[in-house]
């Protein structure tokens, strides 16, 4: 029994607390979704008058200014006068030093150069080189006839000497081609690039790695070929001479034949013939050394001197190279490698390629020097010979224009001397008018500048302007003639000004957007640097629907402004946004006229707390 009267106690509880929490809901419903509404500001549209006059403010300048100036480069002694002066026709300015213009002097300087110059080309004479150019000219047309004249048949003599460069450039293909396998092959043995001195010697560094023997082997060769190969290299250069002329060479008619016939012998024949040459038997030929008829033959003359060098020269590199060839040989044969072969070939390829190309080199030099003798070389030549004469001719004219050039640059600054000369400024500076000072640009001591204002008088005789920027809108309202309101200082009138509107123009710092309206101002009391507030265009006109600037908004539709719209609810007012097209009839700093569906007091969105669009629900300010 206890328990049931607890549950009917709960649930009374409950039923209390849901009907609070709904009436407190239903009270205050309004006051929470107003906080989530956008706030607004707003005004009344009203009707009155809206004055369309367009205000500014312009400094006054004098219409005419006469600037003093000088025409040459001069000290100032003194300065007469002060900023603010009456003068009159005649009263002195400033005055001047005696002392000679910067222009006399740089023009008399400059007279004394030209006069160098002038007498600088009459004596190099303008042509020389030209001439040699000429007789060089003429003296390669008359070689080439000469030598031409001794060639008897010259088309034979091309058609040899074109054989053997086409039999050299055969040969460099042929190795060519050998080179490219060559040079596939060392990416095999991780050297990159083409075959040269280089590349051998890294594949000599590979094979001579973790090897003592063949390193120092290698070591010693280097030392060796330093000092002794050229001996080395004259006995074998020598001992293939030797070979070739012998019957067994003769009899072979293929080259490659020929090639492993002498490389076969090579080694013996030296070593048998350095072995004769220290009996002075030898008849091996070395450089600059002579030959000597013996036994009914030319036998190699030697000095004891460099017999006792191509002896010890010879050896120790012959010594050197076996004995790195023995090493190599020995750690391939440990290794198991291929790698002593192929540095071989690399060696004996790389040296064929650059006998190859000297060959080819020495057959195209000759090829062209024979082709230097062609009958058209003459034609070539002779050509030559007037294109030289013409360049001879045109050296000459040139020289007479410059000597002429000359002579008027000293006659043109001889003028300018005299110019400078007899018509130097005085050193008393007069105002030539009636006027007030107006800017002083130099003080004692300084320099003038030619041309430049030194000081410049306001004339008031010929009137006063002053200028106001204006937007193009505006500028569209007024007409030339009209008559603007001035203001000087803090109030109106006071001050007998008068400004009448006389030219319209664009203005140079906005262009696109704005246009200068400048006024002629005239009165008793008018001062130039004076600063007026200007007032032109219409009077103040009435309308009926007149709303604040910031009221008015646009988009791509036109313009248009949000006016608040009322509606009850039970809970109280709800306020919405509505849009309203508008028309713009005219408008000041703070209000626009408009036309639209707009009646007074109607109230208009000034600001917002966030982005609103018409149809939107908002709160107003305060509520």
């Amino acid at each position: 029994m206890e328990e049931k009267k607890n549950k009917r106690g709960w649930v009374k509880t409950a039923a209390i607390v849901f009907l609070s929490v709904l009436l407190v809901l239903t009270f205050f419903s309004n006051t929470i979704m107003n906080a989530t509404l956008p706030e607004v500001a707003i005004r009344t549209v009203t009707s009155g008058s809206i004055n369309v006059q367009i205000r500014g403010t312009g400094t006054v300048k004098a219409t005419e200014t006469y600037n003093v100036t000088v025409d040459e480069s001069r000290k100032v002694r003194s300065v007469n006068v002060k900023l603010g002066d009456e003068v009159s026709v005649g009263d002195l300015i400033m005055v001047l030093s005696d002392e000679s213009s910067e222009e006399l002097v740089e023009a008399e300087a400059q007279l004394k150069a030209a006069r160098r110059e002038y007498e600088r080309l009459q004596l190099s004479g303008g042509t020389t080189s030209a001439y040699r150019q000429l007789t060089d000219a003429k003296a390669a047309l008359a070689e080439a006839e000469k030598l031409l004249a001794n060639v008897a048949d010259y088309d034979a003599a091309v058609a040899e000497a074109e054989a053997k460069v086409k039999a050299a450039e055969a040969e460099v293909k042929n190795i060519s081609v050998q080179i490219k396998s060559i040079e596939k092959t060392l990416k095999k043995y991780g050297v990159e690039g083409e075959l040269s001195e280089d590349t051998i010697e890294s594949l000599r560094d590979l094979l001579s790695q973790d090897s003592d023997s063949v390193r120092i082997a290698a070591v010693e060769l280097e030392l060796a070929a330093k000092r002794y190969k050229v001996y080395y290299d004259n006995i074998a250069d020598e001992a293939r001479r030797i070979i070739m002329l012998t019957d067994g060479y003769l009899a072979l008619d293929d080259e490659a034949a020929q090639k492993k016939y002498v490389e076969d012998r090579l080694d013996v024949y030296m070593d048998d013939e350095y072995e004769k040459t220290k009996t002075g038997e030898s008849v091996l030929v070395l450089n600059e050394h002579e030959w000597e008829f013996r036994d009914g033959e030319y036998t190699f003359k030697i000095e004891p001197e460099l017999q006792a060098d191509y002896e010890v020269g010879y050896k120790t590199y012959k010594d050197a190279l076996t004995k790195y060839n023995t090493a190599v040989a020995q750690y391939a044969a440990a290794k198991g490698d291929e790698l002593p072969d192929f540095i071989a070939l690399c060696e004996k390829t790389y040296a064929d390629s650059a006998a190859a190309k000297d060959a080819l080199t020495k057959a195209e030099t000759a090829l062209s020097d024979l082709k230097k003798l062609d009958p058209s070389t003459l034609t070539d030549l002779r050509r030559a010979v007037t294109d030289a004469q013409q360049a001879y001719n045109l050296a000459s004219f040139d020289y007479s224009n410059q000597l002429n050039d000359a002579k008027a640059n000293i006659e043109k600054l001889e003028a300018e001397v005299a110019k400078y000369s007899g018509v130097q400024t005085g050193t008393e500076i007069h105002s030539e008018i009636n006027g007030v000072i107006k800017q002083i640009n130099v003080s004692a001591g300084a320099k003038t500048t030619p041309d430049s204002t030194l000081v410049a008088i306001e004339v008031p005789d010929r009137g006063y302007t002053a200028e106001m920027s204006v937007t193009i809108d505006q500028a569209q309202r007024v007409m030339i003639g009209d008559t603007a309101e001035v203001q000087s200082g803090w109030w109106w009138g006071g001050r007998d000004i008068t400004a009448r509107l006389v030219a319209i123009r664009t203005d140079p710092q906005t262009a696109r957007t704005n246009r200068i309206l400048v006024f002629d101002i005239s009165g008793s009391d008018v001062n130039s640097g004076d600063t007026l507030n200007l007032t032109i265009g219409e009077r103040s006109r009435s309308f009926d629907t007149i709303v604040p600037k910031s009221a008015m908004r646009s988009d791509s539709n036109g313009d248009f402004v949000l006016m608040v719209v009322a509606r009850q609810s039970p809970m109280g007012n709800r306020y919405t946004a509505q849009r309203i097209d508008v028309t713009k009839l005219a408008e000041d700093d703070v209000n626009v006229a408009v036309s639209g569906d707009l009646s007074y007091n109607d109230a208009v969105i000034t600001t917002t707390t966030a982005p609103i669009s018409s149809g939107m629900q908002v709160r107003m300010a305060g509520n």
